[in-house]
């Protein structure tokens, strides 16, 4: 492109040139952030002094905001020539997370000291050099009308899918890439500040420049287990109303901030609000729940292991009832539909019991008559604590309603409802518009 293109758009569809998802602008300010830096270049080219006033504008600092300095209008802040370009410099650096949202960028800058940042910045460039990650592709039609290809969804491996989870997917992505290396100590440091610091997420657009923070425990997620795949597992959710399973769902969009907040926060409020949501989890999603109920219900894993065997036959049990309905009833719902709305019977069941002894006597007696199949061994340990009275009543619920969502692995055999599940391994309908299976 020449210098006239990229200081009249910034950016050339025809041509596939876009701006990259690290530099802090969007696309409409492209074109002034590129004139901004190529001023600033031919100034200091030209020996212009470092310590000379000027003016921090918003083209190239997206912290800034005109204020009043006691004249008739308002006008932009004034610093240094060198603190200027460190803006600059800053704006435009690489190696810094970022995303691309609806066509503006979103960049995480942490708060951190300066020897943590450095770190920090040397951690990402490993992660950010070291993978490519999964990339999309997109097939370019003479025909079609020019947009920004989505063959990305950030700029490094393992980023997560929707901005709800993004400070919790980096530090995810970041101790995926630490265990594969081998557990490096001053890498494992620098994940541990983050979760100590605020994040700050800058961008453009308003609602998405805010302040994160993450809980201590999203540190030792990221270490012990595959927090990214159980975000992409999270993010292919599905609602038990078929109409929430569309991009454009409220409702959706609404679930995954409730996601987010849980996975940043780890309290109980947080996980209410994020079991409100009638969805059934893929199993990568597991060892999270798994986590949270050991640590913040403070329960053995033993019996965790045992409440997520008893929401797994409930869960096959939903299958069974879903496929009799199906091959014998005609209702005109299809298999997912039919499954859905036993598990919504079974919650609601759960949910109104005035104790443990009535929820499990409910249960077991209506999985008995409806499929003939007896809980398994496995989940005696919990059902026999619970009617003991050792886990409180809200806990048990949340247990059952977390781990009967959990569904099957596409790859499991056996009687336990091997390929029980045909939307299983669906892929979510972000991934459908974008082509991707």
């Amino acid at each position: 492109m020449s210098d006239d293109e990229l200081e009249t758009s910034g950016q050339k569809a025809s041509g596939f040139y876009y701006m990259a998802p690290h530099v802090a602008t969007n696309d409409a300010g492209t074109n002034r952030l590129i004139k901004a830096a190529r001023t600033f270049r031919d100034q200091l080219r030209e020996g212009e002094k470092l310590g000379k006033s000027t003016q921090l504008k918003r083209s190239f600092s997206p912290f800034t905001a005109k204020v009043n300095a006691g004249t008739k209008s308002l006008s932009n802040p004034k610093t240094t020539r060198l603190q200027a370009a460190f803006t600059l410099v800053a704006t435009l650096a690489r190696y810094k997370p970022a995303s691309q949202i609806d066509f503006t960028n979103q960049v995480v800058i942490p708060d951190l000291d300066l020897t943590n940042l450095i770190r920090f910045i040397r951690l990402f460039k490993r992660l950010r050099d070291s993978e490519t990650g999964d990339v999309h592709t997109r097939t370019y039609e003479g025909d079609s009308k020019y947009y920004r290809p989505p063959i990305f969804r950030g700029n490094y491996p393992d980023a997560p899918q929707t901005r709800a989870f993004g400070p919790v997917g980096l530090i995810g992505a970041m101790g995926r890439w630490i265990q594969r290396a081998g557990h490096i100590a001053w890498a494992k440091e620098v994940v541990q500040a983050l979760t100590a610091r605020p994040l700050y997420l800058v961008s453009y657009e308003q609602e998405l420049m805010k302040q994160a923070h993450v809980g201590h425990h999203v540190a030792g997620l990221s270490l012990a287990h595959d927090l990214p795949k159980a975000l992409r597992g999270l993010y292919r959710a599905q609602h038990y109303n078929p109409d929430d399973n569309t991009p454009d769902s409220p409702n959706r969009r609404l679930f995954y901030e409730m996601a987010g907040r849980f996975l940043q926060f780890y309290t109980r409020p947080a996980f209410r609000d994020f079991l409100a949501f009638r969805v059934q989890y893929e199993s990568s999603f597991s060892p999270i729940l798994e986590d949270y109920f050991m640590n913040e219900r403070q329960l053995s894993k033993a019996l965790v292991q045992s409440a997520r065997a008893y929401g797994a036959h409930l869960n096959f049990v939903a299958y069974l009832i879903a496929k009799d309905e199906v091959e014998n009833k005609e209702t005109g719902r299809d298999i997912y539909q039919a499954k859905s709305r036993a598990l919504a019977q079974m919650e609601s069941t759960a949910m109104s019991s005035k104790s443990t002894s009535a929820l499990f006597g409910r249960l077991n007696r209506d999985a008995g008559q409806q499929t003939n199949r007896d809980a398994p061994a496995e989940a005696g340990p919990f059902m026999e604590a619970a009617i003991a009275g050792e886990i409180e009543l809200d806990a048990v619920k949340e247990l059952v309603l977390a781990f009967m969502r959990l569904r099957k692995d596409d790859t499991a055999s056996g009687d336990d409802g091997a390929g029980d599940d045909a939307e299983a391994a669906s892929p979510s309908p972000e991934d459908k518009m974008m082509g991707g299976e």
